[in-house]
This record gives C-alpha cells, structure tokens and sequence, in this order.
C-alpha cells in the first residue's frame, strides 16, 4: 500500500511532513512508494551495529554522515541530506 494514501497515517502527521524538503526527496531521489520502502529507510540507524548510522551530539542526523548508506544516497540517489531523509521517514511510520 502507498505510504502516502495508508490509513493510519493521520491527516496532522503528513501535514506535518510534507512541507519538509526532505518529503520530495524521499519521492523522487529515494523511490519511496510504500509502508515498506518507508520502513526500510527508517530504520536504517541501527542496521549495523558496529558502524550505527551517525547522529550529532543533539540526535539530529548529519547531512555530511560518512556510513555506506547515507554515501550512496548522496552519491547515486543525489540526496543532499540523507539524515533529514531517515528522520522525515520516521515521522510518517510513527
């Protein structure tokens, strides 16, 4: 199912995110189309327990984190912040 049409997303909880920069990234760079494509991008912080996805001292997700994931975002998918990318997918599966 879409992520953008699933019934439990409230109508608050995508108005809150989509006026983020990151909701047309997630869209056209990251080809999020459903719940599980969602959930696959938040959840990427705890993938490999040795190296976790980088966070700055105050928990928000560095533009400039150097794990393999958020490069190839920037690399191949011309992300600019995949850190606002995790933290915008979190938002609409919570």
């Amino acid at each position: 199912m879409p992520i953008w049409k699933h019934p439990g997303l409230r109508k608050s909880q995508y108005d809150q995110v989509a006026r983020r920069h990151a909701i047309d990234c997630l869209r056209s760079n990251h080809k999020i189309r459903t719940v599980e494509d969602t959930m696959v991008i938040a959840s990427r912080r705890t993938i490999v327990a040795q190296k976790p996805h980088t966070v700055n001292n105050s928990g928000i997700a560095r533009q400039n984190c150097g794990c393999v994931s958020c490069r190839r975002d920037r690399d191949e998918l011309g992300c600019k912040n995949p850190g606002k990318c995790i933290d915008t997918a979190q938002a609409l599966i919570n």
